[in-house]
Formats: structure tokens, C-alpha cells, sequence
């Protein structure tokens, strides 16, 4: 036999939250949530990454970065990151032309002022300058994620 309930004012049930798969909470309680959509989208971008993502994939995968876990092609909330350490709240963004066009301004500030509102800090690389100088570009990844931890 169930337990009655509660009289009113007496030990008011407490509501369950519930977090599904695709939804969670920034760290100032802002919705982030995930649609289907970005997801597969985030899914099919994996699979054709560039030549630039490629290479920065080389350096992040397995932990090979100073030791923390990086993702690729990661969504967070309705947008989605080329390179996202959870651990750090760091996120590395490969940037070909296309995201220094005048009318993509106003979308990339919106973005990066979306993600810092979640504590994520956004470093951006240019696919130019990572073919260009990989060896110093990788030194300069080590560098902020060292930087990063030591703050944590």
C-alpha cells in the first residue's frame, strides 16, 4: 500500500528536473539545448572535415594534447563547436574565409557571446595560419590549455 499524501503545508513533494539526452543547464542555468537537427547536422560535418580540421584533429585526438579529451564537431546548444575540451570549457574554432565575411559578423558575435555566457572560452585559428605555421600554432594551443588548467 502507497504512503497518503502529504497534507497541505506538510513536506511539499519536491520537483524532479528531468535533463534528457539532448538538453542541460549552462552554468548560469540558460538553457542549451540541443534539436535534432544541429545534432545530425554536427554528425554529417565530421565526416567531410577540412583539411585544417584535420590536422588540429591529429594534434587533439586521444588525449594527445596535454592530456585533455577534446571533441570534434561538438553541439552546444544551437550551435556547433569544430573542437570542445568539457574539462576546460575550452572550445578551438578552425576559421576558413567564409567566417570573415561582413554578414557573418553580426552571427559569429552572437555566437561567441552565447557560449561565453556558458563559460566557454573560444580561441580561433585560422586554416590559413595553421597551414602556414602548424608547429607554432600547436605550441600556442599548449600554451592556452596549460594557462586554462593552471585556473581551474
Amino acid at each position: 500500500m502507497s504512503a497518503p499524501l502529504p497534507l497541505a503545508g506538510e513536506g511539499a513533494a519536491k520537483r524532479r528536473v528531468r535533463v534528457g539526452r539532448n538538453s542541460c543547464r549552462g552554468i548560469l542555468g540558460l538553457s542549451m539545448r540541443t534539436t535534432r537537427g544541429v545534432r545530425s547536422h554536427a554528425k554529417t560535418m565530421r565526416q567531410g572535415p577540412t583539411r585544417a580540421e584535420d590536422r588540429m584533429w591529429a594534434w587533439l585526438r586521444d588525449r594527445r594534447c596535454v592530456g585533455y579529451k577534446f571533441r570534434r564537431q561538438h553541439p552546444i546548444g544551437p550551435y556547433i563547436l569544430d573542437f570542445y575540451c568539457a574539462e576546460l570549457r575550452l572550445a578551438i574554432e578552425v576559421d576558413g574565409q567564409q567566417h570573415y565575411q561582413a554578414h557573418l559578423v553580426e552571427y559569429e558575435n552572437r555566437r561567441c557571446a552565447f557560449l561565453n555566457t556558458q563559460g566557454i572560452e573560444i580561441l580561433r585559428i585560422s586554416n590559413a595560419e595553421l597551414i602556414r605555421d602548424a608547429i607554432g600554432v600547436s605550441e600556442m594551443i599548449d600554451a592556452v590549455i596549460r594557462t586554462r588548467a593552471a585556473s581551474r
